[in-house]
């Protein structure tokens, strides 16, 4: 067994597997075995580009319960990398070293490209198009990558994630008609300055993965009670939206009945998605189960064990 953990703005995820490995055949497989998820908000404690000593805290306690879990079921291969949450940071260096000394966890920082790169190999079971892109809206950045007959035409990562919109426009719990607003504009102009010329080629399908993406789906799911299948129309994404945004009493038990952890979080991110969606074109949105835990097993896991 191995586990990989993934350390977002947002959340902290550890995945466990049980590899599959044919010595012989020289092929190599992996079997999702369970998850553990905690909301760090690590976004949330962003000080001058610093992590602060609150943020530490809470992501050490996060950590620190994750390798107990690990010690218990004697898991000795465990894999933990960390994207926006701490790349973003000018003090990275110092939270690297603390949390290697609390935990002994060696974190892997990988860049906002290497991570659009993971979630397009973890969800590539979920392409049916020639052409199209796979998002990943996380809790600090966005992952856009441009894919074409199977492979990788560019990857960007986006400086705008759910909770760092949340953050920078919101001071409630859900925003405002303005704050939508402000995040809306905000969204468009990052979405023109990365793609200053506009679409490029016949994007025909969006492949989203990652926890926002996720929590839109069961959103759609819940509100039109029918868990049968995994794709989100830009129609359904806009009456998700108008339903969980007019901060009504029932807006909020909406969001609380389905997905409580993400009540603050859920309508920047679903802004993100559909000005993304509107951005390029796309009508529909094909949402992954798998994701960058799994691109990264594939790319940096499976190929050690050989």
């Amino acid at each position: 067994m191995i586990a990989v953990i993934d350390i977002g703005s947002n959340t902290v995820r550890m995945n466990v597997y049980k590899l599959l490995i044919n010595d012989q055949l020289k092929q190599s497989g992996f079997q999702f075995l369970f998850s553990e998820k905690e909301m760090a908000g690590l976004a949330s404690h962003i000080e001058n580009n610093e992590l602060s000593s609150a943020g530490l805290r809470n992501l050490l306690k996060v950590l620190k319960g994750f390798r107990l879990v690990l010690d218990k079921l004697s898991i000795e291969k465990f894999y933990p990398f960390a994207t926006a949450s701490l790349r973003n940071i000018t003090n990275s260096e110092e939270v690297l070293q603390a949390i290697e000394v609390e935990t002994g966890f060696k974190i892997h920082l990988i860049s906002g490209e290497d991570e659009g790169y993971l979630g397009f190999f973890g969800s590539r079971g979920d392409i049916s198009s020639n052409e199209g892109f796979v998002t990943d809206i996380g809790g600090g950045s966005t992952e856009l990558v441009h894919f074409k007959d199977e492979k990788v035409i560019s990857a960007k990562s986006l400086t705008m994630g759910s909770l760092s919109m949340f953050k920078q426009h919101v001071s409630g719990i859900l925003p405002t008609n303005k704050e939508q607003k402000a995040i809306k504009n905000a969204v468009q102009q990052q979405l023109k300055k990365n793609f200053p010329d506009g679409p490029n080629g016949n994007i025909q399908q969006i492949v989203g993965v990652g926890g926002t993406i996720r929590a839109a789906l069961d959103l759609k799911q819940y509100l039109h009670n029918n868990h049968s299948d995994n794709v989100i129309t830009y129609q359904q994404l806009l009456k998700v939206l108008h339903s969980i945004d007019d901060g009504s009493s029932e807006a909020k038990t909406n969001i609380l009945k389905v997905i409580p952890n993400r009540i603050h979080t859920i309508i920047p991110g679903l802004i993100i998605l559909k000005e993304t969606m509107k951005f390029f074109g796309c009508q529909e949105l094909v949402v992954s189960q798998t994701g960058a835990r799994e691109g990264y097993l594939l790319k940096y896991v499976l190929r050690s064990e050989h």
